[in-house]
């Protein structure tokens, strides 16, 4: 357990509406492009060639959209075909 003091500095106001959740697929989507960006050099790579640094924003707001949809998709799937195998068992 950590003293009160300790508590309060590792503790971060969240605004209105934002949810745990929500910080979490914020923190995947940054990360990895943090990731790209400074650990990989990715984008010094890309930015290379000639496109400008909002195609490059622009490809990293499309990627972890299309990540976040895949893996709804996934989870719907499978939930759908748990709920289907369930419902073969039990009724």
């Amino acid at each position: 357990m950590l003293p009160e003091s300790a508590e309060s500095l590792t503790s971060v106001p969240r605004p209105n509406g934002v949810s745990e959740h929500d910080e979490q697929r914020t923190f995947e989507s940054m990360y990895s492009a943090f990731s790209r960006m400074h650990v990989q050099r990715t984008w010094d790579a890309i930015m290379n060639a000639p496109v400008d640094l909002d195609d490059v924003v622009l490809a990293e707001l499309a990627w972890a959209a299309s990540k976040s949809v895949l893996g709804v998709a996934i989870l719907a799937v499978v939930w759908l075909l748990a709920c289907r195998v369930w419902s073969c068992l039990c009724g």
